[in-house]
């Protein structure tokens, strides 16, 4: 692994890290967060000139997706059910790795959150530690 690997991973883990608490504490993924990580990709990708239009198609194409299940959502059981930032988390996802992976993303964030909710007796838990541990979890799967 080079430097600049390693420089990406540490940036992207201490950012997620700190997403994850965030979301914990407050119920709430501060935007700046997710603009940091968006940045740190961009320059990851730049320098290994790996950029690809079609991650931008395929982000947007989940990111209205989403917008859309979550109306439905909200519509159907009159409550906020899906968080917008777990949405931007959720298209920030598809842009760094695939559409095909994202449903790998979504099916063990949401296994991983329902454990949680019967674990802690709750009816109402974070999402993106969910996204972000399963995120890791199919990136190491797949990738390394």
């Amino acid at each position: 692994m080079h430097f600049i690997d390693f420089l990406y991973y540490a940036s992207m883990l201490l950012v997620i890290i700190h997403i994850m608490i965030h979301d914990m504490r407050w119920m709430m993924i501060e935007n700046h967060m997710l603009l940091l990580m968006v940045i740190i990709h961009i320059m990851f990708i730049s320098y290994q000139d790996a950029f690809h239009f079609d991650a931008v198609i395929e982000s947007s194409i989940i990111f209205i997706f989403l917008i859309c299940l979550r109306w439905l959502m909200n519509t159907r059981y009159k409550k906020d059910t899906l968080g917008f930032g777990d949405i931007k988390l959720l298209t920030l996802i598809t842009f760094m790795m695939s559409l095909e992976t994202i449903t790998y993303v979504i099916f063990f964030a949401s296994l991983i959150t329902l454990v949680v909710m019967l674990m802690l007796n709750r009816h109402k838990v974070p999402f993106a530690p969910g996204i972000l541990l399963s995120w890791i979890g199919v990136y190491v799967w797949l990738y390394i």
